[in-house]
């Protein structure tokens, strides 16, 4: 593959500024077969990464830490009373600052403190809470839920969940010519799939993305969209068996990310048996500035669960 020369100026800027992160060996959506924006804005697989990084062992997120429950009165571990769908969290029943009961940490390999993270009061899609994370390093700890009681729905399911962005307007995270890569939503199969993935381009645009930790799949969208500070729904679509998966934002599909019949097992989806959703916002380069992200109205469902 021939790349212009500003695709190689970004290459080296992204690989000299990461130094050495034990996820991502270059910004996301950088400028390679594996990671790298095209002339038309699209990208393939849009992460650059290294081999072995994100969820696996030594390479970025190991499941534990110490969690702090959060109070109140919930039903199955964690979702929320009167839950409609297979799974729920709506954060409404966690005490401020704490994390949801039925959820664990999920630790990057830059740990938060504990007052950087959890569950929050200053924005919330429906309710008045939502799940809060704010840091200015890669690595970032999230939370994680195990899927073992969902029984074959883990494998085959649709997925919804609500974030929203907050960016410094001083030091917007793409403002120094780097593309910033930010996972919302991982399942742990064979590997962490990245179920609902965005890059930022230089130009503060966003696109979408199925990838995986090593950056071996699969192809991105245009840059289409930004993190314009509103709630957005994102919705995917993962089936093992056939091996597939669909992903829609505020209700419209992004067809050119779809996988079907696993890229020729490239995706990692056929076969997988996915124990673990992983949920809050991790990137893997430095940004210049603070990333602020919220998430909230998790469901998990046989059907599609919709925005509404």
């Amino acid at each position: 593959m021939r790349l212009s020369l500003a695709a190689v100026v970004l290459l080296c800027a992204c690989a000299g500024e990461v130094g050495g992160l034990p996820d991502e060996g270059m910004a996301g959506g950088g400028a390679t077969a594996g990671g790298g924006a095209t002339a038309g804005g699209s990208a393939t697989a849009g992460g650059g990464s290294t081999a072995g990084g994100g969820a696996a062992a030594g390479g970025g997120s190991t499941a534990g830490g110490s969690a702090t429950a959060g109070g109140g009165s919930t039903a199955g571990g964690g979702m929320p009373a009167g839950c409609a769908y297979k799974l729920c969290e709506d954060f409404e029943s966690t005490n401020e600052g704490a994390i949801p009961t039925g959820w664990s940490l999920r630790t990057g390999w830059n740990n938060h403190p504990s007052t950087e993270f959890g569950v929050a009061t200053d924005q919330a899609h429906g309710g008045t809470k939502s799940f809060r994370s704010t840091t200015a390093l890669p690595g970032q700890t999230r939370i994680q839920k195990a899927l073992g009681s969902l029984g074959a729905t883990a494998n085959k399911h649709w997925g919804r969940v609500f974030y929203k962005v907050q960016n410094n307007p001083q030091v917007p995270i793409g403002a120094n010519g780097a593309y910033y890569h930010v996972t919302f939503v991982g399942l742990q199969g064979q590997t962490e799939s990245r179920v609902v993935d965005t890059v930022e381009s230089p130009q503060r645009t966003i696109q979408y993305l199925y990838n995986l930790p090593d950056d071996s799949c699969c192809g991105g969208s245009a840059y289409n969209w930004s993190y314009d500070g509103a709630w957005h729904c994102a919705e995917w679509s993962l089936d093992t068996t056939a091996a597939s998966y669909r992903f829609f934002i505020d209700g419209a599909e992004v067809t050119s990310i779809a996988v079907t019949n696993d890229e020729n097992g490239g995706a990692k989806i056929r076969n997988s048996n996915y124990s673990q959703l992983f949920l809050g916002p991790i990137f893997y380069v430095n940004p210049t500035g603070a990333l602020t992200a919220w998430v909230d109205d998790l469901a998990i469902h046989d059907t599609r669960v919709g925005c509404n």
